[in-house]
């Protein structure tokens, strides 16, 4: 999906309260687009998405419950 650059654009860093599986808003920054952080040439559009990163701290045990059998699950679905 591409967006306009008259749009403005939020970066969230977010986490997640594991016990009620709410999100607890960190950072809520809104760039503009005269920013010099937004990619590409000021008058058309660009392409956005979502990146994602997390710590797991787990046992690396084998098994259905496993870090391992988590993570190769994830990249079966989600291989790029």
């Amino acid at each position: 999906m591409l967006v306009l650059l008259e749009e403005l654009c939020h970066k969230f860093v977010v986490t997640i309260d594991t016990e009620t599986n709410e999100p607890n808003i960190i950072e809520d920054e809104v760039i503009e687009p005269e920013s010099d952080e937004f990619p590409g040439d000021k008058d058309y559009y660009f392409d956005h998405g979502t990146t994602i990163e997390m710590n797991i701290e787990a046992k690396y045990t084998h098994g259905h419950h496993s870090v391992f059998n988590y993570l190769k699950h994830t990249a079966i679905m989600n291989p790029y």
